[in-house]
């Protein structure tokens, strides 16, 4: 994982950007090229609009127009329910900008549903401030450059919430009066309309900014905000061909304005789910180390334990066979003998095919110690009949005789 600094102009200090199949997209030339050449495609169906001549009513414009809204709106949210609390300005004046623009399309949409079937809406008061509306999105857009600019990164980024949410309204109410008490304006040439112009002037500026941003963090929701702006660029500019109201160029900027504004929602889902990816693998990750590390511990432990208790064994051993030994001399000196030819014995039987996947250097050792221990018995016998130097009764005979029987069963108790 790398973690990458950000400049005062871009996102928050620690963010992280994963690799693979994680939600960054490591800024790759193609889609910095399908985002700018995506208002180029879409506005290319000039000529096919201006061939149509047909033009709709304002209930189905209505209708449309609420549902891009209500798309609008959940996007809105969803950026500002998500990004408020990490600071992250593109993303939550993102969120406030569709927020915005599915406000004014549902209060428009509804205007333009009512006008249809109970009362004739004022179309000039519902266009004008659409216009200027659409003038407030790439502003809104386009706020977070302004103020990382201003301010530098955000220390606290919760305390930029609250002047962000309560500005919003302000910013509303400044657009409506500005829209609905200034002077008419003309609508049939492009440069008569100075603020369709320069909505569509800001659009561009929005989208290269957010290009840039996609450039420099490479995650895939800055590639769909850029994707979804781009869109409703196109949209915005075949509205500067429109002559009338809801004619085909006033059609087609109401299905980029959806299309812009779904796209924002699918970049916002793929988003999340890839980020709940990285969490789970993260998690994943983390289980298998600790699995790891306690198998690794489990293992030494129990290493440990068989050491302690080999030595423990060892230790008594070694304790009886000097027991064994210290009876007389001739059996000490018998007991070394006797573990040297078991040694050679168990080298020479490891050469045989037959033993060789039986035989190896632990197991020569263990023959080798225990060898000691195969008179042990005689610790039993008494000495006048063990140290005897003259010929053996048949008793003293059979005494003798029976040490391997207590050898066993000493052993056996040890065991």
């Amino acid at each position: 994982m790398k973690t990458t600094t950000r400049t005062p102009g871009s996102l928050p200090t620690g963010q992280t950007a994963e690799k693979g199949f994680r939600s960054s997209w490591n800024g790759s030339r193609y889609r910095e090229f399908l985002l700018l050449i995506a208002p180029l495609l879409l506005f290319s169906a000039y000529p096919l609009l201006r061939s149509f001549e047909h033009a709709g009513n304002s209930g189905v414009f209505g209708g449309v127009r609420m549902t891009g809204a209500l798309i609008a709106l959940s996007a809105g949210c969803a950026f500002i329910a998500r990004f408020a609390g990490p600071g992250r300005r593109f993303y939550l004046f993102a969120g406030l900008a569709f927020f915005v623009a599915g406000a004014e399309d549902l209060a428009a949409g509804f205007l333009e549903l009512a006008g249809a079937s109970l009362f004739q809406a004022p179309r000039e008061a519902v266009l004008r401030s659409s216009i200027a509306f659409r003038t407030l999105t790439p502003l809104l857009l386009m706020a977070p450059l302004v103020i990382s600019a201003g301010k530098g990164v955000p220390r606290r980024p919760g305390r930029e919430l609250l002047p962000a949410l309560l500005s919003v309204p302000l910013i509303i109410a400044l657009t409506l009066y500005a829209a609905l008490n200034g002077s008419p304006l003309p609508f049939h040439t492009l440069l008569s309309r100075p603020l369709d112009f320069l909505s569509a002037a800001l659009f561009t500026a929005a989208l290269i900014v957010y290009a840039r941003e996609f450039r420099r963090s490479g995650e895939s929701i800055t590639w769909w905000l850029g994707l979804s702006i781009g869109v409703m660029l196109a949209g915005q500019s075949l509205l500067l061909f429109s002559r009338e109201i809801y004619d085909p160029f006033f059609a087609a900027a109401r299905v980029c304005s959806i299309l812009g504004y779904a796209a924002s929602l699918l970049g916002f889902s793929l988003h999340q789910l890839s980020v709940e990816d990285d969490q789970n693998w993260t998690v994943f990750r983390m289980s298998a180390e600790v699995d790891r590390i306690n198998a690794a511990y489990l293992e030494d432990v129990v290493l440990e334990k068989i050491r302690e208790v080999a030595d423990s064994h060892m230790a008594t051993i070694l304790a009886m066979s000097k027991l064994a030994e210290s009876r007389d001399d001739e059996t000490g000196r018998h007991i070394e003998r006797t573990q040297e030819l078991c040694r050679v014995l168990a080298r020479k039987m490891r050469e045989l095919p037959r033993y060789a996947s039986v035989i190896d250097d632990a197991f020569i050792e263990n023959i080798y110690h225990a060898a000691s221990l195969h008179d042990i018995g005689k610790v039993g016998i008494p000495d006048a009949v063990l140290l005897k130097e003259g010929a053996l009764s048949e008793e003293e005979r059979e005494m003798i005789r029976r040490h391997p029987g207590i050898g066993a069963a000493t052993l056996e108790r040890v065991r």
